[in-house]
């Protein structure tokens, strides 16, 4: 993503003002980097005095620096992106709709990071010159100095134990409030999941209300902010403090020692307020000067947007097709996953693919109907191997006969054994007495086991066409087509035997 800008509309007045705009951009440059190296010298001391009870030694100092590069960095960054579109919102009226919010914040911004800096470099000057000077020369004795550092130890004891207490205090208000706001916070999220429940039951829309949740959830979130920032500047400034409490106990303790020094206590005590004098003399220069840097750094800005817009220069921002993509670790992972779940997906459909299918099922045993079987005299065994492919077997057997004591003859009539011992395809002749087969005959009775047959072989295609149905939503062809040739023969066994009836009763 680049920033462009078109040239200028009013080349006049873009003319008379270009040699003076340049020069004060640079001014306001150079005033950002004076600022900046006050600012980070006196970051530096704060973050290196705190750390000095840890004992850390030259890390200390590399972690010292990094944090002053990093401050620094934050605050004459945001100043320098932030502060021109302050202006610009003045220039172009962007108080309206959502630009109101955005000119609003970026002011408040701009203002926190000016206050900011102006304190550090102000209120620090003094402490940057101070640890720039050098000490004064001291003549020292024995003694003299055996004192001294008994008593710049004890005081060195109490800045350790007050510095510590005042972080120890601190961190734990820090972590009870973080904990506090982050309680309220998850309340809102509650509520927020609480109306999508509702959304989910009712089928009502509740995004004005959970627009409301989100809005006091990013309050709260800023007021946590704020309320840690809050302590960590109270923490920061007990713990200068506390440093500039031992420095007042060094300087007694200094104090001390070059009054029981009478041989050298003119030189020493001389020395030292000239010392002093300088602190406060450039330290204080110095503490006007970053003021007057700063006053600097924002008329060049000013006059820079002024100018800007009286020129008619308008900035464009030109977008690439690397902004809108994901970043190179995105792509990288995404394209190593996709090449591992490619690798495993490919193993699996080769393992499914050589895995044979399952076995048929077994054929289905003979089933016979017991009642219908002691009712008749024929006996089906019937073989399905396919549709239309069956092969039926008929076999014949007697009739069962009724077991019954063998009464003695009366009379000289001889008992009229039948010529056949099957009735079942011959009716047997009584001359005059009837019997059960009668009216029936070998060809009609096999007439209705075939109607028989073959109207259940209809309806177990017919339930299986209904299922096919359910399932694909259509018949399959063979389905059809053995519906349709079973019930054409159901059509022919129902004429043969109605024909064989007629025939029986005339």
């Amino acid at each position: 993503m680049k920033s462009l800008h078109s040239l200028p509309q009013d080349k006049n007045f873009f003319d008379t003002y270009a040699n003076l705009i340049r020069s004060v951009v640079w001014a306001g440059l150079f005033a950002q980097v004076v600022s900046g190296i006050t600012e980070s010298g006196a970051i530096f001391t704060s973050t290196k005095a705190s750390l000095e009870p840890f004992y850390l030694g030259w890390w200390g100092l590399l972690f010292a620096a990094l944090v002053a590069a990093l401050a620094t960095l934050v605050i004459e960054v945001g100043l320098r992106k932030t502060f021109p579109v302050a202006v610009d919102a003045v220039l172009y009226r962007r108080w309206s709709g959502l630009e109101l919010w955005i000119s609003v914040f970026v002011w408040l911004l701009s203002v926190a990071l000016f206050t900011t800096s102006g304190l550090l470099s102000f209120h620090n000057s003094r402490v940057i010159v101070d640890d720039l000077t050098p000490e004064a020369e001291q003549e020292t004795t024995t003694q003299v100095d055996s004192i001294y550092q008994v008593e710049t130890a004890a005081h060195r004891q109490v800045f350790v134990a007050d510095s510590t207490l005042i972080v120890n205090n601190y961190t734990a208000k820090i972590a009870s409030t973080g904990t506090a706001f982050d309680g309220k916070i998850k309340a809102q999220d509650e509520k927020i999941r609480g109306y999508e429940s509702r959304e989910v039951r009712t089928g009502k829309s509740y995004a004005s209300r959970k627009d409301r949740v989100r809005q006091e959830r990013a309050e709260l979130q800023a007021e946590k902010v704020e309320a840690l920032a809050a302590l960590e500047a109270a923490r920061a400034d007990e713990l200068t403090q506390a440093q500039a409490d031992y420095r007042v106990q060094v300087k007694e303790a200094v104090a001390n020692r070059k009054k029981a020094t009478a041989e050298v206590h003119t030189t020493n005590k001389q020395a030292e307020a000239d010392r002093l004098a300088n602190v406060n003399k450039y330290g204080g220069g110095l503490g006007w000067f970053t003021v007057v840097c700063l006053f600097l750094f924002a008329v060049s800005v000013v006059l820079d947007r002024i100018h800007r817009k009286g020129a008619g220069i308008t900035e464009s921002v030109q977008i690439e097709a690397y902004d809108f993509r994901p970043g190179w670790f995105t792509e990288w992972w995404c394209a190593v996953r996709e090449r591992i779940n490619y690798k495993l997906h490919e193993r699996i459909t080769a393992f499914a693919n050589n895995t044979p299918a399952a076995p048929k099922p077994a054929q289905p045993g003979a089933v016979y109907d017991i009642a219908e079987a002691l009712q008749h005299v024929t006996i089906k065994l019937q073989l399905e191997k396919g549709e239309d492919d069956d092969k039926v077997i008929y076999l014949n057997t007697k009739e069962p006969e009724v077991a019954s004591p063998r009464r003695r003859q009366i009379g000289f009539q001889k008992e009229v054994e039948a010529e056949s011992s099957c009735d079942l395809y011959s009716t047997p002749n009584t001359e005059g007495s009837h019997t059960k087969h009668e009216y029936s005959t070998k060809e009609l009775r096999e007439a209705k086991q075939r109607l028989k047959m073959y109207k259940k072989r209809l309806g177990s295609h017919q339930q299986k066409a209904l299922a096919q149905e359910r399932e694909k939503g259509k018949v399959c062809k063979r389905t059809a087509e053995a519906i349709e040739n079973n019930q054409s023969w159901v059509e022919h066994y129902t004429a043969v035997i109605d024909q064989l009836a007629e025939g029986l009763k005339s």
